[in-house]
């Protein structure tokens, strides 16, 4: 039985993820006594979602792994397509490997997508140096890691043959890593704390699209009516309704299971205001502006399809409206609208 082959079977057990990890580790070891080459011996074609091991990272690591080569470089490569894609709540990485006219394939499962690039690095580095140190072409059996049977009858099956099924040696289509996805996101609570006479409380329901990092949505808001007295010669109320618009576009940066993103946005704001008291003349007075500004999001990613968001933004008003009141006296000031003001909120999306 292969050294390969054994490597491969711990694994691609689930729950092996921390004996493969002592394995990663202890070839790493034996590897460092060589310098890595500039070049490997592989040539390599990889897919993987946002937040797994990506082509470089695996590369670096077979460079370590195999080490000085010697005549390697009369060794032909290899040629792999490896893909990790969802599976079952877990990961799944596929190897599919040729050397000539000889094929294989590869397939290892794990919770966690960085441990199956470092799994991808040991197999394929193995199968370097032995290739390498035998002084002969790999078999079949060498590429697959499967043990070479003393009778080849195509029903007969190893003892130790191992217990997951063998999967065809064809790799997911890219479509399947689904890099465009529909984004919901709400209920939102947002606090805005200088547009009105004073701070106030909104509730919001956005949707849009993210691709990779990035992400674009709207979200409308309805905020809670506010009421303002004002003293004097005439005293009166004020009372005002306010709903909004909000453009966001986003980029993050993935830190498992959690993500920052930056923003910038547009907002558009319509306040409604109405007096009331001795005197007054209760007509509606309304304004609508736009303000722009920029932000900063967290994301704690529960799982595939919910995360919690919190974010802050400043925003800067493009005009500045007033509300005045009119009375017998003539017309007094309700509210000026401010330069700029501060936004949190807190909500959850949700990704289909």
């Amino acid at each position: 039985m292969t050294d390969a082959w054994k490597l491969t079977q711990l694994l691609a057990g689930p729950g092996k993820r921390a004996i493969g990890g002592a394995a990663f580790a202890a070839f790493s070891l034996w590897a460092e006594v060589c310098p890595a080459q500039a070049d490997v011996p592989v040539d390599l074609s990889w897919e993987a979602p946002e937040g797994c091991s990506q082509q470089v990272e695996v590369e670096q690591q077979i460079r370590m792994l195999v080490g000085t080569l010697g005549e390697a470089h009369q060794v032909s490569r290899l040629r792999v397509t490896g893909s990790i894609e969802p599976f079952n709540e877990r990961y799944r990485l596929t190897l599919v490997i040729e050397r000539k006219s000889t094929h294989g394939t590869r397939v290892i499962e794990s919770d966690d997508c960085q441990s199956l690039g470092k799994a991808a690095a040991v197999v394929l580095g193995l199968l370097v140096r032995r290739e390498i140190s035998s002084g002969r072409e790999l078999t079949e059996s060498d590429i697959s890691g499967q043990p070479e049977l003393s009778k080849p009858p195509e029903a007969a099956k190893p003892i130790a043959a191992p217990r997951q099924p063998e999967i065809p040696p064809q790799p997911p289509p890219v479509a399947r890593l689904r890099s465009w996805r529909a984004i919901v996101q709400g209920p939102k609570v947002s606090v805005d704390l200088w547009t009105l006479p004073r701070a106030s409380i909104g509730v919001g329901l956005g949707a849009g699209i993210a691709h990779g990092a990035w992400r674009a949505f709207v979200t409308g808001g309805l905020w809670k009516s506010q009421s303002s007295t004002f003293s004097g010669f005439q005293p009166f109320q004020a009372d005002f309704h306010r709903w909004s618009l909000e453009s966001w576009l986003c980029r993050g940066a993935r830190l498992n299971p959690f993500e920052i993103a930056p923003c910038a946005l547009l907002a558009f704001d319509d306040v409604t205001a109405r007096a009331s008291g001795g005197g007054r003349v209760p007509r509606a007075r309304s304004a609508a502006w736009l303000s722009v500004g920029g932000g900063i999001s967290g994301y704690w990613h529960i799982d595939h399809n919910l995360s919690l968001v919190i974010s802050g933004s400043g925003r800067i008003m493009t005009i500045r409206p007033q509300f005045l009141v009119e009375g017998f006296a003539g017309e007094d000031l309700a509210h000026k609208v401010p330069l700029g003001t501060f936004v949190s909120s807190l909500g959850f999306e949700w990704i289909f």
